[in-house]
């Protein structure tokens, strides 16, 4: 196994963005995996990885799995041999910002997602997140792209999602975002017949 040194070098001469978060990732996650900690990508570190790098989000989102959060003085101790503390809430690893953002907020019941050595939020919290952003408090044309997106990937079964685990998430007290599912859901659709 390389050295981290040379895992760091890796990265740091990676021309392409999404290998360059996705090797990122997998260093933090492993050094808090082995404090005994739980990481989940989470956000538009979570899209990202989803759509293989069809989003780049330009950082990576870490969120923790508890019951086991580190303390700010832990993460310190973690990340020191990788990168550089910019708070204790960020760190430069490598030239990419890692966002580590307390305790990951989930009402989906399936199981988080592994890609690779990555643990995922699951993809229906993450599309009914991504939904209410780009609807709330006013529409994104953009946000609404990246949670199509997201839709369009489960639909054509790209990722592992259950249907209705991501309706019950999306009309959820959390989300109330049932509705605007339903109008992307009917956009794709319309969308792949007029091909």
């Amino acid at each position: 196994m390389k050295s981290i040194d040379a895992r760091l070098a890796q990265i740091r001469a990676e021309q392409d963005q999404n290998r360059k978060n996705l090797l990122v990732a997998e260093i933090v996650c492993e050094f808090f995996r082995r404090a005994g900690a739980d990481p989940v990508i989470v956000g538009r570190s979570a899209v990202e990885f989803y759509t293989e790098g069809t989003y780049v989000s330009g950082d990576v989102d870490i969120c923790f799995n508890r019951p086991r959060l580190p303390s700010p003085r832990e993460r310190e101790s973690v990340l020191s041999e990788v990168g550089r503390s910019l708070g204790v809430r960020n760190w430069d690893v490598a030239g990419v910002l890692v966002d580590l953002l307390g305790a990951v907020e989930t009402c989906a019941r399936t199981p988080f997602q592994e890609v690779g050595k990555l643990k995922l939020i699951q993809i229906e919290d993450l599309i009914a997140e991504r939904i209410l952003i780009a609807t709330v408090p006013r529409y994104s044309e953009e946000r609404w792209k990246v949670a199509k997106l997201l839709v369009a990937i489960a639909l054509k079964k790209m990722v592992e999602c259950d249907r209705g685990e991501l309706e019950r998430v999306a009309n959820s007290a959390e989300y109330r975002v049932g509705s605007e599912l339903n109008r992307l859901i009917d956009e794709i659709e319309n969308e792949s017949e007029d091909r």
